[in-house]
């Protein structure tokens, strides 16, 4: 039925409540830019140009300038209105009706104004700019839109006066402006002004200039001495307080630590120039918060230390937020220092995680695996990370039956295991005070047991430690010093022994043995920025297993054959494993993986 009407009204007009004197926009016919011969307008000023312009209609397809031919909103809007509140045309109209976009809505005019700021925004100054309106010959009611943008040849910056002063502050906007991008002969370009701006404001308060913004510069442009050129002045603002030109250093630093839990009293304690005020009892180590801190009593204040230190206190991953606050200036009078007041709020310390699935093999195998884990944020009052994880996953064979010793029953096989891991955000043992980059090691347990009836059980124990540490914003290395893999064959059944007695390289994973090791991973990851469209990404490890252990033994006389630790077999070989991908960004999230290249080697010893 619905269908009907629709069909019915699809002749009917579009216009028929449209108000007396408004217009139906259906669209841009046109957007016409010609530009002066002597100039070559850039593709993003064009793009900059026809965007407000670009109005799309009420029901566009792909483009402002291709409707749709079933204006059913329109339709809805015309034909289905009432002023009832209730019932099945008022629901049908609030789910269907379009309000109309009428040429008042585009405000073409309004439009123009815009292009002829953006053109004078990159230095085409004077552009004349109309539109028209073409009415519909079978509806006069509707009108679509044609503009036409005249840019004219653009102005060149001709002397350019970079902003002076005297003292440290004028040392430094010195050496600005010799790498500045505001250069005589350059086009001018109202962004490349205002980063300039931004770029010296950034400069100055990592510097210790705290108070100082980029509405304290301010630009003299003068279009008329020259044809087709502009001179420009950059100075101070008029009105910019004395304050704002002097630098600053960080005074009193205090930092209050609340638990999770609300209510309890208050206490304070000093350590190392820090002011710690804490919710008893008291949750964190003084000494792991002055580690935090990384900024110090008497250092000039630099943004970039503030922002370091509030993420790294952020990266302990015990805080729930992590305010930092400066306090204003018109407080402390004259003097040239800057307190710093930081409110931290700790987390809730246990998190509990509950991970389930059901999967279906090839070869009729099914089964369900479960995963929980139980983590502790703050198990030490140092931040470290306890993390219990418990594995299972048990899967039987459908459709058909096997054969086992003799028996005929279905396969059930079933994998246990538990691991247990100590994150902590620092070198342990300590090797280093402070490093720029946050620093991390992380011990490791683990035992598995696997079993796989008419086949084998098999025990697995696994313990590790590992160091992680950053030297750029781009390069990561871990370094694992110790890890140590041990595997035991508990039992296994005549058909599989048979099995291995066949293919002897298998075997060679399934015998009791030892595997210590030793190892190092670089991480180069370029990820993508506000601007950057790739991404690069390497990663290269290196591990020896048994190396080591081979060479000492070789000194006591052991035999080149004999690899074995308290009567167990051990692996010996190293390893070294080279990935290189780079993706490219070909939307807001989406990416494109271009290139892939992996490489692996690995050396064995022969056995005599």
């Amino acid at each position: 039925m619905v269908f009907t009407v629709f069909y019915v009204i699809s002749g009917c007009s579009t216009t028929k409540r449209i108000p007396e004197g408004e217009i139906l926009y259906t669209g841009v016919k046109k957007i016409k830019i010609n530009d002066s011969i002597a100039c070559d307008v850039p593709k993003s000023v064009i793009s900059d140009v026809k965007s407000p312009l670009s109005v799309k209609p009420n029901n566009p397809l792909y483009s402002p300038y291709i409707r749709t031919p079933l204006p059913i909103g329109l339709w809805a809007w015309n034909y289905l209105y009432t002023p009832k509140q209730k019932g099945f045309k008022h629901w049908l109209y609030n789910r269907l009706a379009k309000e109309p976009v009428l040429i008042s809505d585009v405000q073409p005019e309004v439009r123009l104004r815009v292009v002829s700021q953006i053109l004078d925004n990159n230095g085409y100054f004077g552009s004349i700019s109309s539109y028209e309106m073409i009415r519909s010959k079978n509806n006069p009611k509707k009108a679509r839109l044609s503009y036409f943008v005249n840019i004219p040849e653009p102005k060149f910056l001709d002397s350019v006066f970079y902003l002076r002063v005297e003292g440290d502050m004028g040392r430094i906007i010195d050496s600005m402006r010799l790498i500045s991008p505001i250069q005589p002969g350059l086009q001018y370009n109202l962004d490349t002004l205002a980063s300039e701006r931004i770029k010296i404001t950034n400069t100055l308060r990592n510097n210790g200039y705290y108070y100082f913004r980029p509405d304290y510069i301010e630009y003299l442009a003068d279009t008329t001495r020259k044809e087709n050129t502009v001179d420009l002045k950059m100075k101070f603002s008029s009105g910019t307080p004395s304050e704002v030109l002097r630098t600053y250093d960080i005074g009193d630093i205090n930092i209050t630590v609340m638990n999770y839990t609300s209510g309890g009293d208050f206490d304070t304690i000093e350590y190392n120039d820090l002011k710690i005020i804490y919710n008893t009892p008291r949750r964190m180590r003084p000494r792991i918060l002055s580690e935090a801190v990384n900024i110090k009593k008497g250092d000039k204040y630099t943004v970039n230390a503030q922002t370091k230190n509030q993420n790294d206190l952020n990266s302990l991953g015990v805080f729930r937020y992590v305010n930092l606050n400066i306090v204003p200036l018109d407080s402390i009078g004259e003097s040239n220092l800057l307190d710093v007041n930081i409110a931290a709020e700790m987390d809730q310390p246990l998190q509990a995680e509950l991970e389930a699935d059901v999967y279906s093999k090839s070869n009729s195998f099914v089964g369900p695996g479960a995963i929980f884990s139980v983590r502790h944020n703050n198990i030490f009052k140092g931040a470290e990370v306890l993390t219990i994880q418990l594995t299972g996953s048990y899967e039987w064979q459908t459709g058909n039956k096997r054969q086992i010793e003799g028996d005929s029953k279905l396969i059930n096989s079933y994998e246990l295991g538990v691991t247990a891991s100590l994150s902590i955000p620092r070198f342990t043992p300590r090797m280093f005070n402070r490093l720029t980059y946050p620093t991390g090691t992380v011990f490791q347990l683990g035992v598995d047991l696997l079993n796989r009836p008419g086949y084998f059980r098999m025990l697995s124990l696994n313990g590790s430690a590992n160091y992680n540490f950053q030297t750029s914003p781009y390069s990561f290395h871990t370094v694992t010093p110790f890890k140590l893999v041990y595997t035991k064959l508990l039992n296994s059944t005549d058909s599989f022994n048979e099995t291995m007695d066949q293919n002897p390289a298998i075997a060679l994973s399934f015998r009791d043995q030892l595997i210590p090791s030793m190892g190092y991973t670089y991480t180069y990851d370029r990820s993508f920025g506000q601007k950057q469209r790739d991404r690069l990404f390497r990663q290269t490890s290196l591990t020896s297993a048994g190396n080591i252990i081979y060479g000492i033994s070789s000194l006591f006389g052991a035999k080149g054959d004999d690899r074995k630790i308290f009567g167990v077999e051990y692996s010996q070989f190293l390893k070294l494993t080279t990935e290189l991908r780079h993706y490219h960004r070909i939307g807001k999230k989406t990416h494109l993986r271009q290139d892939s290249l992996q490489v692996s080697v690995m050396l064995m010893p022969i056995l005599q």
